[in-house]
């Protein structure tokens, strides 16, 4: 995830254990993705797209789509 769950972590002032609180995961999965140990697996895509606070949709397709993520888990 080239750093962006640390640098989102960091920004949000948030422990590696809060972190994992939030995404639904183990501190030591945390650990492991921040140091490029393992990669999200395809089950986590959308929890940490949430929590970096992304819009997985280009922009030309946002405004056509309203998708409830916290529906999602």
């Amino acid at each position: 995830m080239d750093g962006h769950i640390r640098s989102r972590r960091l920004d949000l002032k948030l422990l590696q254990r809060q972190a994992a609180d939030q995404i639904g995961v183990d501190e030591a999965t945390i650990t492991n993705w921040e140091f490029y140990t393992s990669l999200p697996s395809v089950l986590y895509i959308l929890t940490i797209i949430q929590f970096l606070s992304l819009d997985p949709l280009p922009p030309e397709c946002s405004d056509r789509y309203d998708f409830d993520y916290s529906r999602v888990r």
